[in-house]
């Protein structure tokens, strides 16, 4: 009984008060290569090199219109600058470079028929961060808004910065997915086998339980400097879920038997005993393989 309502205040506890990997967790993949790494030494050298030019993510805007641009969406174009480096502009947002602005780039923002043209926006936040994300919101808010651009100007963001954005997004729309799928199958699965609610609800909280202290441990571990991916929650909810049912399933099977040729302590006691050495094994074993990803050069 103890045991049961330590576990369940750990859960609780974590599950309301661990921070979110999302928020907390690093989620620009570039973080985690070697510093020794020929992307990062270059990157290096092309901050020190361009300093005036460097930012720690770029969007671009893409702008087009069938038939062609008109001067008016040129001024257009060029007119968000007001918003984006001037009053009430998103935090981090650096510069906004357009080939209006600098004619020097025309060749490279515009398109031959003069269908699509490219504005970029330097952003002082790497991507994928919640700030990075949240200023890529407010950039597609402000273009989607009415009287921003000229009717028939079809502008999208994109770029390193939106491209992380919408990865994120997405991640995050297949972590919840994951998990609601994940819970349905496994009591599908539980009930199929025990065909009893109660039975299967038992190990369904323990292994709740385990995922939440589990998730709530990682949060507070990348809180307190810890490196860890944003991206993790899709991972755990699969490893914690397919091995805790697996050994749930071990348990209460054997426990069954034993109930059978035993009195309920002394079912639970052989149980135990039997079962645990397996339990054990198949643990260690899984605690193994996933330790031997410490030498891998890619830290994520």
């Amino acid at each position: 009984f103890v045991l049961a309502v330590g576990w369940l205040l750990a859960a609780v506890g974590f599950g309301l008060l661990g921070p979110s990997l999302a928020q907390v967790g690093s989620a620009d993949e570039t973080s985690f290569l070697p510093a020794d790494s020929e992307s990062l030494a270059a990157r290096n050298v092309s901050t020190a090199a361009f300093p005036l030019d460097s930012a720690k993510s770029q969007a671009l805007i893409v702008f087009s219109r069938q038939g062609g641009l008109t001067d008016a969406d040129r001024a257009a174009i060029d007119g968000l600058r007001s918003w984006l480096v001037g009053s009430g502009h998103p935090d981090g947002i650096l510069r906004y470079v357009t080939a209006e602005q600098s004619p020097s780039l025309a060749s490279m923002f515009r398109s031959g028929d003069d269908v699509v043209e490219l504005a970029r926006v330097d952003i002082d936040f790497p991507s994928f961060l919640p700030k990075t994300n949240a200023a890529i919101d407010a950039i597609r808010a402000h273009l989607a808004s009415s009287n921003v651009l000229p009717s028939g100007l079809l502008a999208q963001v994109t770029g390193q910065a939106g491209i992380g954005r919408d990865y994120l997004k997405a991640f995050q729309d297949g972590t919840d997915r994951t998990t609601l799928v994940t819970i349905v199958l496994v009591v599908v699965v539980l009930l199929l086998i025990y065909r009893a609610p109660l039975a299967a609800l038992v190990p369904l909280m323990t292994i709740g339980a385990a995922f939440l202290v589990s998730k709530g441990m990682l949060g507070f571990l990348a809180q307190g400097g810890w490196k860890l991916s944003s991206v993790l929650d899709s991972f755990i909810v699969v490893l914690v879920f397919g091995v805790g049912t697996d050994y749930t399933i071990f348990m209460i099977s054997r426990f069954r038997e034993e109930l059978a040729r035993n009195r309920y302590a002394d079912a639970v006691r052989v149980t135990v005993s039997r079962i645990s050495a397996v339990i054990t094994a198949s643990a260690a074993a899984v605690i193994v393989g996933l330790a031997s990803m410490v030498v891998a050069r890619f830290g994520m």
